[in-house]
């Protein structure tokens, strides 16, 4: 069951025990074996120069509540109401806390604490019972922080959310992802094909497809702006209020917009951006301290 990332977490948190100022040393080896430069910490200037000293200086920890997938949900609620919130069916800790027998037909179970681990069950009949609880409790060893070191994944109460199974119509759920520089939305992205073949369209706020991939082929596909885009971009600068970046990501489902997550760090601030313009383009929205520059 213990796939590679498993090794590495244990690896991450061996080296960080030992080596003092650990994270700032892998994250500079990463980045420079990722785009063959050197990470410029003391004067960032791009995107991803930018997030990566967010790692290592900045007050992400604060953000805990925000990537936390439960506690999430209950912040947008109270700014927002219930409307745009995916409807829970059970709040876990321990796998032999579920109740199979309340379960829905159809339901989705993940990780608070993690980044891109999801169960889906489309027929609760042919559930393997067995595969979920075993993912369940290799779910709860993981410490998502030493992975990439983002703060705010660090001290995360490991807890499972069995949530509703949304539709849009189409065969796997298009995310739409709104950039967020201080509060405004700047850009956007929808992906398509996560877990056959990923591919990534970017657009300007008013929609329009931008030249450029970033960390995923582009999509020759043509993604229609939403009928209700105006109303996605109010909630996403609502929800982005007082950061100098996060991503607010959201669905369009069958039953309208719901909440999806906080992204404060996409790709791990290691996303490439063809051409690589682009990355500059975004580092000049993300204002740091003036200590920074």
């Amino acid at each position: 069951m213990r796939d590679q990332q498993y090794y590495q977490i244990q690896l991450q948190k061996t080296l960080n025990a030992i080596i003092p100022r650990y994270p700032e040393l892998f994250l500079r080896a990463y980045y420079f074996r990722r785009f063959r430069k050197i990470l410029p910490l003391e004067h960032p200037r791009s995107f991803n120069e930018k997030l990566q000293w967010l790692k290592i200086f900045g007050n992400t920890e604060a953000h805990r509540h925000l990537v936390d997938k439960v506690s999430a949900k209950e912040h947008v609620r109270e700014i927002l109401g219930d409307s745009y919130i995916i409807q829970n069916y059970q709040i876990i800790e321990d796998a032999r806390q579920i109740d199979f027998d309340a379960l829905p037909e159809r339901f989705v179970a993940k990780p608070n604490h993690l980044s891109g681990r999801v169960f889906i069950s489309r027929d609760r009949d042919s559930l393997d019972r067995t595969e979920l609880i075993d993912k369940i409790n290799y779910w709860s060893q993981l410490d998502y922080y030493y992975v990439w070191f983002e703060s705010s994944y660090k001290g995360i109460q490991p807890r499972i959310i069995f949530e509703e199974l949304l539709s849009d119509g189409h065969e796997t759920m298009r995310d739409y992802k709104f950039y967020c520089f201080d509060g405004r939305v700047e850009y956007a992205h929808v992906d398509l094909d996560r877990f056959i073949k990923h591919m990534r369209i970017m657009f300007s706020r008013e929609w329009e497809a931008l030249p450029f991939s970033f960390n995923f082929p582009i999509c020759d596909v043509a993604i229609p702006q939403p009928d209700n885009l105006a109303e996605m971009i109010e909630i996403a600068e609502t929800l982005s209020r007082g950061f100098p970046f996060v991503r607010i990501d959201l669905y369009q489902s069958s039953r309208g917009i719901k909440f999806s997550e906080f992204t404060f760090f996409p790709e791990a601030g290691l996303g490439r951006f063809t051409p690589p313009e682009w990355d500059a383009k975004f580092g000049e929205l993300l204002q740091l301290p003036a200590n920074a520059a």
